[in-house]
Parts: structure tokens; sequence; C-alpha cells
């Protein structure tokens, strides 16, 4: 045979390992490792593509997963490092599922590995003899973010590109993106809890020295409701914010959020009784919109003559809106606009009222352990009135929304009608109006033997979803006049969300995940990875993913349900055959199974 290609000087040390391996997107690598302590990835024409270093010791062997797309490397340690071929990243962090914590402390470091494609698992020998296997799961963990405090909340904005929001018990929102290098790793923006408290600061001068000089400009009057300025949503005589010993929760957590597409808005609800409201910079948007290259001006008049005036000035124009939505916004950046004080407690459920449901103005719901109902205006960033009994000009009229704490909140828009959850053991539906006075009690839904953690309204199959302590979740008709049908999930709902594709019913039960089709509500998927209590779970339908935030500091990711279509799945029932839930593109993780 002849030589076509030799590198004489490949690595500083004997070459122990050499593996060929092509992933799903016929990308082929060739990848060494040796007694130098150097693994080095080259391309098929022997061009080194990536110097992966920093190991131990002597790397002794290398494997690479095509199932999850990860290149394993065995170098003294007791776990396997992670990495990513194509970008080069050590991924390991980010897929801490796939090692067990446990490993750290044993007196053995991992020698040998082989992938078999048949079993979807990965073989590990070790120094003291032992045999591990860890078998591929497709309903595992795809990415794991570790932080250093619980996690309460999450949201995300669609737009491109997406961005997800976390919110944690020290009160920071942590902002991540997903690198485009590969699908493991996330860049974060930590947003301080420090400038929220600045914001609150700045606005309650400005408030006091305006109490002030209307103080002594005019005596107090009762104003008309229509036209009243609001001091208090409760009672004329309070302070238009409590003062700090009036928070019976004195801690920082976020404990609810949501992002409002519209208005570029990032609203989190805080153990404090505030309501921050996170935005775009405003003054670094519009410095970035009029910025222009210097060689724009001179290629447009060279080339004018080939451009139609209509034309271009509408291209132009297209060009400016598309990056203002996309780029220039992000590029700005995030801080604190405005602060929503007003609640007596924890802030605990947040829903949107969006314009076109045919209001004025963009509204939101806020519900609190003060069992009071708040109604905001977002494009004006006030107070706008609060749920009451009564005529709206008698202002001291004001009623609890319930008997128990409020503990979650969602919107109806096809029946403009919102749904909160109590500690009362009850859901109540109301009709949502501008005026608190006009939101009259539709229906009660009765049912949960203990406190109603969670409430959702399904969109997709148009009916209401609760979740409780007792271990059940309930779907209602749209009108909540009946029960039609009750899940038992084997564990308190602790979190529960829609998902935008299908309508399946995603349930945190504890530290498990468990969705549930939403035909014939039978359990479907089971995701388990958590070690403590889920607090949040979104659906991010543009990736098909499900997000998870729990009291184990870790915000995972999962790929989401994919439903079989109806006529593949009679045709697979008919001939007996196992319906399957994930593709073989799909990305999970592995498990250990044996040590």
């Amino acid at each position: 045979m002849k030589v076509i290609y030799c590198n004489p000087r490949a690595h500083d040390a004997g070459i122990i390992v050499l593996i060929l391996n092509k992933d799903t997107d016929n990308n082929t690598w060739m990848v060494t490792g040796s007694f130098d302590k150097v693994v080095k990835i080259w391309s098929q024409d022997g061009q080194l593509t990536y110097r992966l270093d920093g190991f131990i010791t002597t790397v002794t062997d290398l494997c690479y997963v095509p199932r999850n797309r990860t290149l394993w490397v065995a170098c003294g340690s007791p776990s396997a490092w992670l990495y990513d071929p194509k970008s080069g990243e050590n991924v390991s962090e980010f897929i801490g599922s796939s090692q067990d914590d446990d490993l750290d402390t044993c007196k053995y470091h991992l020698q040998l590995l082989k992938y078999f494609p048949e079993l979807n698992e990965v073989v590990a020998s070790t120094s003291r003899r032992h045999i591990m296997i860890w078998k591929y799961n497709p309903h595992g963990c795809v990415t794991t973010i570790t932080l250093k405090h619980t996690i309460h909340s999450l949201t995300y904005t669609s737009k491109v590109p997406i961005l997800l929001f976390s919110g944690s018990a020290d009160g920071v929102v942590n902002k991540w993106e997903r690198l485009q290098a590969n699908h493991f790793m996330y860049s974060t923006e930590p947003f301080p809890f420090s400038e929220s408290q600045s914001k609150l600061a700045e606005l309650k001068g400005l408030l006091a020295k305006n109490d002030a000089r209307s103080r002594l400009k005019s005596s107090r009057k009762l104003f008309p409701h229509q036209n009243r300025p609001i001091s208090s949503q409760y009672c004329y005589r309070n302070p238009a914010m409590p003062t700090a010993s009036s928070h019976t929760h004195p801690n920082t957590g976020l404990l609810c959020s949501t992002f409002v597409e519209a208005l570029d808005l990032l609203i989190v609800g805080c153990e404090d009784s505030n309501i921050y409201v996170w935005g775009f910079d405003p003054v670094a948007v519009e410095v970035l919109s009029h910025m222009e290259p210097a060689e724009k001006l001179e290629l447009v008049r060279k080339y004018s003559i080939l451009l139609h005036h209509d034309t271009n000035n509408n291209s132009t124009a297209d060009k400016q809106s598309e990056e203002h939505d996309s780029v220039t916004n992000r590029v700005a950046g995030f801080i604190c606009r405005n602060v929503f004080s007003g609640h007596l407690s924890c802030i605990t459920s947040l829903a949107v009222i969006p314009k076109e449901a045919g209001f004025k103005s963009t509204y939101m719901l806020s519900g609190s352990w003060d069992r009071r109902i708040s109604i905001w205006d977002l494009e004006k960033g006030k107070l706008h009135d609060t749920f009451r009994n009564g005529a709206p000009d008698m202002y001291d009229s004001i009623e609890l929304a319930c008997d128990g704490i409020i503990l979650d909140m969602d919107y109806c828009p096809k029946r403009n009608e919102f749904a909160y959850a109590s500690a009362d053991k009850l859901v109540y539906i109301r009709k949502f109006h501008p005026n608190g006075s006009r939101m009259p009690l539709v229906n009660t839904l009765q049912g949960h033997e203990r406190e109603v953690t969670q409430v959702k309204w399904n969109n997709v199959i148009e009916k209401w979803v609760t979740g409780a302590e007792d271990g059940s979740v309930r779907i209602w008709t749209d009108d909540g006049m009946s029960c039609l049908q009750v899940l038992n999930v084997h564990g308190p709902v602790t979190a529960l969300c829609v998902d935008l594709t299908n309508g399946g019913i995603v349930v945190g039960a504890e530290n498990a995940i468990k969705v549930f089709d939403p035909e014939d509500y039978r359990q479907v998927q089971t995701n388990h990875g958590h070690t403590d209590a889920i607090h949040s779970l979104i659906h991010i339908p543009e990736r098909h993913q499900y997000v998870s935030g729990s009291a184990d500091k870790t915000i995972r990711i999962w790929n989401a349900y994919r439903r079989v279509p109806r006529k593949k799945r009679v045709k697979m029932a008919a001939h007996g055959m196992v319906t399957l839930q994930t593709t073989p593109s799909e990305v999970g993780e592995l498990t250990d199974d044996d040590n």
C-alpha cells in the first residue's frame, strides 16, 4: 500500500489511540490521543482542526457516540470528558445527567471505552477491573445548566434569536442564549437584583417628591373612579407603596415570570411584593437604530441607477425593521425599566391580556399571597385598577379575590376569562374587564382535595387543566361546568405546562416530568433527572423542547413529546408494532446502568 499523507509531528509523544468517526451530517474526522496528554481532531485530508488539552494524565482511549454527537475521552479520571467534535468545545458540564456525581469520589479511573450501536450503550473498563455501562435514554436530558440557587420561574421569547430567562431564589434574572457552535452550550447574562432595587428606590423618591408637592397645592380630595389618580388599590388612605415592614416575606426569590412579545418586556414577580419590568434599553436602541455603515451612502449612490426608487425605499425600510427586531434590541441589552408596587406579599402569578383581545391597551393581571388581584396597564407602565365589587364610584369597595392565597393564574382568550388557583382547594373563573368592578364570577372548579397549585388554559383542546398537591390533574370543560378527566400523577403537582404543538399535558410531579396525551389522557413520556422538586415548566415549540427549573439548582432541557400521525398509529396498531416517541436524530442522555 502506498502512503498518501504523513505527518511526522502529529504529537509530541507516542500516539496511543486513533479513531475515525462520522456523524449523521456526513462529517468525518480522525481523532488521536497521545502520551503528551493531548487529543487532536483532524480533517479527512490530515489537517489539524482542533487541539484538546488540559487533561490530567495520559489519554488512554477515545469513543464517539453518534446518538448525542459527543466524543468521549478517558484520561485518568473516574468519568469521561465529553467534547463536541464539530466545535471542539468541552460540553461535559452541560451533559451532567450522563455522569453520576458519586463517581468523583471513586478511587479508580476509566481506561478503555467502546460504543455498541446495536445496543446504544457505551462500555468502559476501569483501573479496579470494573465494567461500567451507559445506556442511551431518548427521554433523557439534552442539556443541564447548573446554578448556585434554586430556580423558581422560567419564560422565553420566540423572536430570533430565542432567549430563555430564569428567575432564581437570590433575585437574579439570568438570560440564556444557545450557542451556534453546538446544541449543548448556552451563554448567560445575569440581571442583578441590585439594579431592580435601584430602580425601586428611584421610583420611591420620585413618588415621595410628588406627594409632598400635591399636599402643598391642595387638600386631599376623593376623585371619581374614571379620573382619579390611584394612590392605592386597597384603601384611600394607604400609601401608594407599602413600607418594608408590611412585607411578610423578606426573601428575594422570583416566583413567576412572563415575556410580553408585543412590547418586548420581561416581567418577573418577586417575593418582596414587587413586580419588576425589564426591557431593552431605549437609549441604546435609539442610538443603534441610527447607526449606518460609512460606506452605505457611497454604495447607494454608486448603484442607485440599477434600483427602482420605490423598491429601494421599501427594501431599506424592511431591512431596518428586521434588523431592529432581531439584532438591535439584543445588542442594546436589558435594563430594569419599571417597578410595579402595591401588593403586600409574594407575587405568585402573572397573566397577560393582549391588545388583540379587543381592549385599548395591553393589560396584565397579578395575583399574590395577599389574596388580591391587580390590573396593570403595560403600555402606560402603571396600575390601572384592582379587582373589587360595588359601583365604580365607591372607592373603598374592595374585596379579596378568594379565601386562600393565590398560587397560579392563566387567561383564556377564547372566552375572555381568567382563572386563578387558590390554597382554599378551589379554582375561580372570572370574566376579564379593565374595570375591576366588572369582573363577575363565572364558575368555581371544585374537586381537588388539597391546595390547587397550577391552572392552565389548553388552547389546543380548549379546556382548563388544573393540578394540586393531592397528586391529581383534572381536565375541565371550557366553561368549567364539569370535570372531564382525573389523572393521577403519584405525587404533588409542583409545575404544569401545555404542549403548544399537540396540546399534551406536561406535569411536574415532585422531581419527575410526566407527559399525557390530550386525546386519550394516557401517559406517553416520563423524564427523570432532577433530584428535587420541579418549580417551573415551559414548552419551546420552535425547538420541540421542554425546559424545567428545579430546587436542585439546575435548568434541564428535554426533547418534547412528538405524536405519531393518526394514520400511522392505526397502521402500527394493526401490525402489533410498538409506537416510538423519538427519532434517531433526537439527542438524549446516556445514563449509568451498571457499576
